[in-house]
């Protein structure tokens, strides 16, 4: 498996729709997609209110993916991505398309987006290596990853919340993670703080 680390943020910048999942249309991916909309609830596609450049940037690059951004009425949560069978959407809950939630949001949607980047150029879009459900060590390496590509992303595109980033991506981990394996989150986020101070 190689790690295209040179290309994945370039691909986002440059708005995507170089190369897609080779699965997009086939039938098991309409079927998947139908799964996925009826299992979590997915009413209707997500149109949040407020939104900012760079996350309009960033709702471009899915559309050019053919990544779906739902709004469901059943999670809870502030954005999270499924997939079955290699068909990944980005679900938000019906919420968070309030202009109140703009950062939060504009956050949690480069964190899932560097999930997708992940799959895609780390699995070439292959979700049986992509699956960690028995891998609790790849799990959290993929989470760590996720959260370095959206710092990456974000910075990109001239975000400067940092405080919030940080703040949104500690309690995140925690989730995640056990007190047992504190120190491998903790070096992770001393390495992203290092570069959110080269910013100051």
């Amino acid at each position: 498996m190689l790690i295209k680390e040179m290309y994945h943020i370039d691909d986002v910048v440059s708005g995507g729709g170089h190369w897609i999942n080779p699965l997009y249309n086939s039938r098991e991916y309409v079927v998947d997609e139908f799964r996925i909309r009826f299992k979590y609830k997915i009413i209707s596609d997500h149109k949040p209110k407020g939104v900012s450049e760079i996350e309009q940037k960033l709702y471009e690059y899915l559309k050019a993916e053919r990544v779906m951004v739902g709004k469901s009425i059943k999670m809870h949560c502030e954005a999270f991505i499924a997939s079955e069978n290699g068909y990944l959407t980005i679900i938000f809950p019906i919420g968070a398309e309030d202009e109140e939630y703009q950062l939060e949001r504009l956050i949690a949607l480069a964190h899932e987006i560097g999930h997708y980047l992940d799959f895609k150029f780390n699995y070439e879009f292959n979700i049986n290596l992509f699956d960690t459900r028995n891998d609790r060590s790849r799990k959290l390496k993929k989470e760590l990853l996720a959260w370095t590509y959206a710092y990456d992303i974000l910075n990109a595109l001239g975000f400067s919340y940092w405080d919030d980033f940080m703040i949104k991506m500690k309690i995140s981990l925690l989730t995640y993670f056990k007190p047992e394996e504190y120190e491998m989150m903790y070096q992770h986020i001393d390495v992203i703080e290092k570069l959110v101070r080269n910013q100051d």
